[in-house]
């Protein structure tokens, strides 16, 4: 019998150190190829990010920038709507005060301080601020020391010592419910029958109305510029 041919055997794979087969490298042409692609891609994205967080930023902006201007249109119109009950009766209102220039240790203390304004409602003051109470003429504190308590942020009541005894007694109530913000004070020579300040404010009035001094309180107690030493 004729000898069959053998078969050819099958070429084995190139076999790397570890034993397992190598796969065919691509070539390098086809990888550049291959991952430029991906680069445009992944730029595209980070570009898309980029613009993602400057839209965003730029809408945070905006809106805490409207906050600011919404609440400070809101402050200024509760102001004005104020100073306007304030002066719808008898009184007057001003922000009549004498300048504060003499910064002395980072205070505006000075000895026996002189006011242009009357009654004073701010400028350099004594460093005693008076405390909250009521005062007949024998004893009220020197004006620095009054004008040093509204930057503490009380309120001074002041009123001619010649007021009818229906008008002293509503003062003196006044006084004693707001005893912990106000100072009530007698002043010969006052302009008007009865007036009221706090730091850079006034109001004038030519009768005494209780509930418009107490929207004074309201409206500007505890305003100074030295806050916290009011104890409610």
């Amino acid at each position: 019998m004729a000898k069959r041919k053998a078969k050819p055997k099958p070429r084995s794979k190139p076999v790397n150190r570890t034993g397992s087969a190598t796969r065919s490298q691509p070539k390098p042409g086809a990888t550049r190829a291959s991952a430029a692609p991906r680069r445009d891609a992944v730029r595209e994205a980070a570009r898309r990010r980029q613009q993602r967080n400057r839209v965003i930023g730029m809408a945070l902006v905006v809106v805490l920038v409207g906050g600011v201007v919404a609440a400070l249109w809101s402050r200024d119109r509760a102001d004005r709507r104020a100073r306007e009950v304030l002066s719808a009766g008898a009184c007057t209102l001003d922000s009549e005060h004498d300048p504060e220039r003499t910064l002395v240790g980072g205070n505006y203390h000075v000895p026996n301080p002189a006011y242009s304004v009357e009654p004073p409602a701010g400028g350099d003051h004594s460093d005693r601020a008076a405390g909250p109470g009521s005062y007949r003429v024998a004893q009220v504190p020197p004006d620095g020391e009054l004008v040093h308590a509204m930057e503490h942020g009380y309120v001074v009541l002041w009123h001619r010592p010649a007021l009818s005894d229906a008008d002293r007694t509503a003062l003196q109530d006044l006084q004693r419910r707001r005893n912990r913000e106000t100072l009530l004070v007698e002043r010969p020579g006052l302009e008007f029958p009865v007036a009221a300040t706090a730091w850079h404010q006034r109001m004038l009035c030519g009768q005494v109305e209780i509930d418009s001094l107490e929207r004074f309180i309201d409206q500007y107690v505890d305003k100074g510029p030295e806050k916290g030493f009011i104890q409610r």
